[in-house]
């Protein structure tokens, strides 16, 4: 008997990672529209009844019962409601090793048909207090994002594992994200000179070692806005920041809104 292995799938396995940043059910009202802005999230809309409208800066989706929508993260995505529309919705962040989002590469928004007895029963799921429907309810969105992935208008590629000196920065990164961790604190820790881990963190990561950090600083900033209620003062000052001002300042700069308007605009998306 001879037992094959993929090494690709012990590898990669591990690495993927589908997280749920921001949820909810909701009938939308008046205060459910926005320019379109760009979001670090891709966006996951399960319609059950009512109409809206998705909008990006190159077209826009009239959202029907009997549909999911994706706006894809790194893309501009606006919304507002002809009517109302009562829809079921995650946040998602679809990772592997490099942190990188598949969907970061995509710049449609999506549609597909799910019919609305589906949409209700992962509503059901949602609602649900018990392990297995929140077990169905995750492979329904995996599976969903699968669907979009498979999509013809939707663009993205294959992720290559990281190298040792970026993978334990990344890991580094996570566990010590603070405002004025530095590049050398970083290279210090991973045993690489300063210049090595920002050659070989650009070339696998995209992006150098200071935005990355800058990034994910902000990335748990708008978390800690959906999900606590830590005002805007506690925020900064858990993040490391020594002005309140300064940071509100550069979450401006990342979304387009202050903190404040951040909180309030994505309390029905």
């Amino acid at each position: 008997m001879e037992i094959l292995q993929s090494s690709f799938f012990k590898g990669a396995f591990p690495t993927l990672r589908l997280e749920v940043a921001y949820s909810g059910h909701v009938t939308t009202d008046e205060q459910w529209h926005s320019q379109p802005l760009h979001t670090d999230v891709t966006r996951l809309y399960f319609v059950e009844k009512g109409s809206g409208v998705l909008l990006s800066d190159r077209e826009q989706l009239t959202m029907c019962p009997g549909h999911v929508y994706l706006a894809p993260c790194g893309a501009p995505c606006g919304y507002y409601g002809t009517d109302t529309v009562t829809k079921l919705f995650f946040h998602v962040r679809l990772t592997t090793q490099n942190e990188r989002d598949l969907f970061l590469g995509c710049h449609r928004l999506l549609e597909l048909e799910m019919p609305v007895e589906q949409i209700r029963q992962m509503t059901a799921w949602y609602f649900a207090q018990d392990t297995l429907s929140q077990l169905q309810l995750k492979n329904a969105i995996f599976d969903t994002v699968c669907r979009f992935l498979r999509h013809p208008c939707c663009e993205w590629e294959e992720v290559k594992p990281l190298t040792p000196p970026v993978a334990a920065a990344v890991e580094y990164i996570h566990a010590h994200l603070r405002a004025n961790l530095t590049v050398g604190e970083v290279a210090e820790a991973c045993f690489v000179s300063s210049a090595l881990l920002g050659r070989a963190f650009r070339c696998e990561m995209h992006v150098g070692v200071a935005q990355y950090i800058e990034s994910r600083l902000m990335l748990e900033a708008g978390r800690l806005l959906l999900e606590t209620s830590f005002s805007v003062g506690e925020i900064s000052e858990r993040l490391g920041y020594c002005d309140q001002f300064y940071f509100s300042r550069r979450f401006r700069n990342a979304f387009g809104q202050s903190p404040r308007t951040y909180r309030k605009s994505r309390s029905y998306t």
